[in-house]
């Protein structure tokens, strides 16, 4: 039987599956059960070395390079991790497991389009059995093709019933991905900006994890184009209590509850979270700029509009090959800084 690992970070990262079924040899048994237990319990370099005995002594069994690639991604070896994943490939052509993770695997090293490739072929395969291959496929093509990824709602949907499903029959074990389902769907909805229906899947996906800092900071934005201010201050105060406060959810969250404060006028209260945030980071530069301006310092803040859309225009350069929701953002942000530079530009 399949036994699936905890996901090892994503963002894009490699999710670490495990597949040991019962074998017929008792050595072959004892490795697996180990090596599986080791897994289980983050001793991963511990694991290697009991697969490593694995496979000397059965170097035909895929499985047992299947989860030792599945170690070798979790420590950030990702070659040794792409080698051991094709040599299971090689061994099992028709496993559509091996292909879901290979495909994650190109996908976190920046290999967008092989992984999209091998996403297809795993649904192919098993086009019922993993909901993370659909959500993972439909991320994949929004990072790679953005606003021209066309609809790709229905790798979502798909995610989401077959997901529902297995929450219905085991929601523990299949809670992870019934949460990434509606979470993936929420980011799309955001890109998207369908804000609304990105607030449903948002709090849906909090009602399963409700310590994501995540869809926390997600959610407080799209309240912020809803101008449902209170409920912005909510999500983003939530986020800050969650996330490590270098973190970017953090750095994201100062920022955007410091937006929600002026929308209500609250300028001091702006200020100390605007004095928290990066200085660096683009949204720094807005919130700083918005500050100045409710502050009645409208020179000040005519200097730094430019500086936040350079950097802003910076960043989206850099995402080309991974568009997000916060692209969205950074653009919505530089029309209104564009806006008031040409506006008090012209006043001046």
């Amino acid at each position: 039987m399949s036994n699936l690992l905890k996901r090892c970070g994503f963002v894009l990262g490699f999710i670490a599956s495990l597949q040991l079924p019962a074998f017929g040899s008792s050595d072959l048994q004892r490795i697996s059960t180990r090596a599986h237990n080791l897994l289980c319990t983050g001793q991963y370099q511990s694991a290697i070395q009991t697969l490593n005995t694995g496979i000397a002594q059965h170097p035909k069994v895929a499985e047992l390079y299947s989860a030792r690639a599945s170690c070798y991604s979790v420590l950030g070896k990702h070659a040794e991790a792409l080698k051991d994943i094709n040599r299971a490939i090689g061994l099992e052509p028709r496993n559509a497991l091996y292909y879901g993770n290979r495909a994650s695997l190109l996908f976190a090293n920046g290999k967008i389009e092989q992984a999209i490739l091998d996403y297809d072929k795993a649904i192919k395969m098993k086009p019922e059995w993993a909901p993370g291959r659909y959500y993972s496929r439909g991320n994949a093509i929004l990072a790679l093709k953005g606003k021209d990824s066309g609809d790709l709602l229905p790798d979502f949907n798909n995610a989401l019933k077959i997901s529902a499903n297995y929450y219905s029959i085991n929601a523990a074990m299949s809670r992870g991905d019934y949460f990434n389902s509606y979470l993936f769907r929420a980011k799309y909805h955001h890109f998207k900006v369908n804000y609304k229906a990105a607030i449903s899947d948002y709090k849906s996906a909090l009602s399963l994890e409700p310590k994501s800092a995540e869809a926390l900071v997600g959610l407080g934005f799209c309240c912020l184009h809803e101008k449902n201010y209170e409920s912005a201050l909510s999500s983003f105060t939530r986020a800050i209590d969650i996330a490590p406060k270098t973190s970017n959810y953090a750095q994201l969250a100062f920022a955007g509850r410091a937006e929600a404060s002026l929308a209500l006028s609250h300028v001091d209260i702006a200020k100390v979270d605007v004095d928290r945030c990066d200085v660096a980071h683009p949204q720094t530069s807005y919130v700083s700029a918005r500050l100045m301006n409710a502050a009645g310092d409208k020179d000040a803040a005519l200097e730094q509009y430019p500086r936040f859309v350079a950097a802003a225009r910076s960043m989206l350069l850099k995402n080309e090959r991974s568009h997000n929701w916060y692209d969205i953002e950074l653009e919505e942000r530089i029309k209104t800084a564009t806006s008031e530079i040409e506006l008090n530009g012209e006043k001046k």
